[in-house]
């Protein structure tokens, strides 16, 4: 069959995805085909695109060089952009445009050593040449952790102690494949997502047609309920949580829900920090085990497939299940007048909410109030007549 031809028009980076734009040289040439990278060496394999669309008469792809065949990062080597015609009839792809050297390149700085993506067209073909440069020594790599030797020492006996408590537990149990565990991770009570979701099945008889277990978020567990948990992980047939907690056990056979604690992208979180100091590993099992994870709406979709690590058909933008009882105007009337009672000063006023993210927990993560400047703040609300709020 004849190649598809294109003219590239950009190739940018947006953190640890490649954004490929090609305008067709003739209309039906590819915004029917679906784009895929390959190696050089194994045309058969491939990678589709994260998502591919038309904009502009333009098709634009855009691939995590993270998320690889298998999950984890592109294998070093020369991977080839090409098409599949629809029936998954392949095809190949002709690229014209600019000299390599106007290509810009990726780097990211990684456990095992600094990886690299070389765009370059070469022939007539868009090329990506990846390279892992591995660290010198395992100093290097050591100086790269932001953890001590003991705690990494501490951290992995307590993993590897309760993985085999784990595998204990599934050779001693039988998986239900009804049955539901809430596992908590924030705070001293689950939190109002899984509430939520409680309260819903409850209100739709579900959680008597299913066994339900719940294991409260770690400040909260006693010594057994820290026992018990190998076993629920073991039985249960899904496994709601709001945090990575299972990158401890292998394998994870339940369907995993992940209501995640923050809604709204607001910060680079998972794997979207790779190349960052403290970045998840992109080969380790972090987030790997998410069957499917709920967003607040179509924006954030991308953001968090990309975090992590996953595919975005598998990102529900259903929004968060706390977040519905803003839409109920009882509860509204009702919460303001309860706030309002606890709060009187601010009855009539305008109010302005300061919450900055913040962490009871981990070097440089507790937000400096002293920042703030107190004086032009009050002058401020003595003008229009407001309330100044901090809730970290």
């Amino acid at each position: 069959m004849a190649a598809a031809r294109a003219e590239l028009v950009s190739l940018r980076w947006e953190r640890i995805q490649v954004l490929i734009r090609l305008t067709p040289v003739s209309p039906s040439s590819i915004e029917t085909l679906a784009l895929r990278l390959h190696r050089t060496d194994d045309p058969a394999s491939g990678m589709p695109a994260t998502r591919a669309w038309s904009e502009d008469g333009d098709i634009v792809g855009r691939f995590n060089v993270m998320l690889g065949p298998g999950g984890v990062p592109f294998e070093p080597g020369h991977w080839v952009l090409a098409a599949d015609a629809p029936g998954a009839e392949q095809r190949p792809l002709e690229v014209a445009g600019p000299a390599s050297a106007q290509l810009p390149g990726a780097r990211f700085e990684t456990e095992r050593g600094t990886y690299e993506v070389l765009p370059s067209i070469v022939a007539g073909q868009l090329q990506l040449d990846v390279r892992l440069q591995p660290f010198g020594s395992i100093g290097a790599r050591r100086a790269r952790s932001s953890r001590t030797l003991p705690i990494r020492i501490v951290r992995a006996l307590g993993v590897a102690g309760f993985a085999l408590l784990y595998k204990l537990a599934r050779l001693a149990s039988r998986r239900d494949p009804t049955r539901i565990l809430f596992l908590g991770h924030y705070g001293t009570d689950l939190s109002g997502d899984m509430q939520a979701v409680l309260a819903r099945m409850t209100e739709r008889g579900i959680d008597r047609e299913r066994p339900v277990a719940i294991v409260r978020p770690m400040r909260s567990r006693g010594v057994g309920e820290w026992l018990r948990l190998p076993l629920e992980l073991a039985r249960a047939g899904t496994i709601v949580i709001e945090e990575d907690v299972l990158y401890m056990i292998s394998p994870v056979e339940a369907r995993v829900i992940q209501l995640w604690h923050a809604s709204g992208a607001l910060k680079t979180i998972g794997f979207s920090r790779i190349g960052k100091p403290s970045a998840r590993s992109p080969w380790s099992r972090h987030y790997k085990d998410f069957t499917y994870a709920i967003v607040s709406g179509e924006h954030d979709v991308p953001l968090f497939a990309e975090a992590f690590g996953m595919p975005e058909n598998r990102v529900l933008p259903l929004g968060h299940p706390r977040m519905d009882r803003f839409f109920d105007e009882s509860w509204r009337a009702q919460a303001r007048e309860s706030t309002l009672r606890a709060f009187p000063m601010a009855r009539g006023r305008r109010v302005i909410l300061f919450a900055p993210t913040w962490r009871a927990y981990g070097a440089g993560r507790v937000y400096d109030l002293s920042v703030l400047d107190y004086a032009r703040l009050h002058a401020l609300c003595v003008e229009i007549d407001a309330v100044f709020i901090i809730r970290l």
